[in-house]
């Protein structure tokens, strides 16, 4: 895409009319911090419940999954780490990730992808529309 752009309102695609999409994180829940960047973060907690999970973020939750597993972390004698995964008993269940937004940032402010874009350029070209700086460059060559 071209660049994120930021909206109270959904932006549509100036070419199909189309919803443009929402930029949003995947936070995973029960993990050694790995990463945690624009878009994954890791997360050591183990909510059970969506409002456990939005208590522990600042941005609104739009999916969640859940799993029956847990993983626990062991330290070996020697320093090295291990995980441990295991069912939750009596069939237990909690948040494995989840999709967070921060309420503003969407895909583009104008097209839904590039090939939109294009189109519309060119459609915009074609029925005579054009930048300052393709008619100054015109001017140019006429002179």
């Amino acid at each position: 895409m071209l660049y994120h752009g930021k909206s109270q309102t959904q932006p549509r695609c100036h070419y199909c009319g189309g919803k443009i999409k929402k930029v949003t994180k995947t936070v995973y829940f029960n993990r050694v911090r790995r990463s945690d960047d624009d878009w994954v973060s890791d997360r050591t907690e183990v909510p059970r419940t969506k409002e456990e999970a939005q208590r522990l973020l600042n941005m609104p939750i739009l999916s969640v999954r859940y799993t029956d597993q847990i993983t626990t972390y062991h330290k070996r004698e020697d320093g090295s780490r291990y995980a441990k995964t295991e069912y939750i008993p009596d069939g237990g269940k909690r948040v494995d990730k989840v999709s967070v937004w921060d309420g503003e940032t969407y895909e583009n402010l104008y097209f839904c992808n590039g090939n939109h874009a294009i189109a519309f350029g060119v459609l915009m070209a074609k029925s005579g529309h054009c930048t300052k700086a393709y008619n100054k460059a015109v001017r140019e060559d006429q002179s």
